[in-house]
């Protein structure tokens, strides 16, 4: 285990630069995370607080966390990511993240932003690509399925590729996209408002007999 990195502040700027924390299968590195910011007297003013910095090529090896949380033990294959973000003190901005795994089996290509205000928190995403293969669903079945009570209707979708829109205020949730499966193709528009759900599914090239067939 390694952490490092080299900050420089004044009273009115911070920048931390070589950041590397280094866990026995994961690696995560910044290139620069700079800071501008009002400080009266010995008090930071955080209206006045913008930020902006980017994670180069970096690896998390979920195993690693397994002291959080001990299902995720069994997760052993590495995720690499880079990000470039931007943010103030109630809000951020991720202009573009990369998240793969080897053999590409989870891939994500995205951008988004949250913020939270007067107690609300709303966050958006653009899912340029969302894919995962049969396998990896399976390994995330294996591991997770009690936990998130998966249908095994799931497995039978194959390779999935989603691209579109998500995004929530508070615990509203609303989704709207394209989900390509091995079963077919779907368009969704779903939305859910404290307990109440919505939605519509277009799934006129799904085959559903492939998956609710015992």
């Amino acid at each position: 285990r390694l952490l490092k990195f080299k900050l420089i502040a004044t009273k009115t700027k911070a920048k931390i630069s070589y950041f590397c924390l280094k866990l026995p299968n994961s690696m995560l590195k910044t290139d620069s995370i700079i800071a501008n910011y009002t400080i009266n007297g010995d008090k930071l003013e955080l209206p006045s607080l913008v930020y902006q910095g980017k994670f180069s090529e970096s690896k998390i090896t979920l195993c690693d966390l397994a002291s959080l949380d001990n299902s995720l033990k069994g997760f052993k294959t590495p995720f690499y990511f880079s990000s470039s973000f931007s943010g103030t003190s109630t809000s951020s901005r991720i202009k573009d993240i990369k998240i793969q795994s080897p053999l590409h089996s989870f891939k994500l290509q995205a951008n988004g932003a949250l913020s939270y205000w007067k107690g609300h928190f709303r966050w958006n995403a653009g899912v340029e690509t969302l894919t995962i293969s049969s396998d990896f669903i399976s390994m995330i079945a294996k591991n997770f399925g009690q936990k998130l009570n998966l249908p095994k209707e799931i497995s039978r979708l194959g390779n999935l590729k989603y691209h579109g829109e998500i995004g929530g205020f508070d615990k509203n949730l609303s989704i709207k996209g394209v989900l390509a499966t091995d079963a077919g193709r779907a368009n969704l528009t779903l939305s859910k408002r404290g307990t109440t759900f919505m939605g519509h599914v277009e799934t006129a090239t799904i085959r559903l007999d492939r998956i609710l067939a015992d």
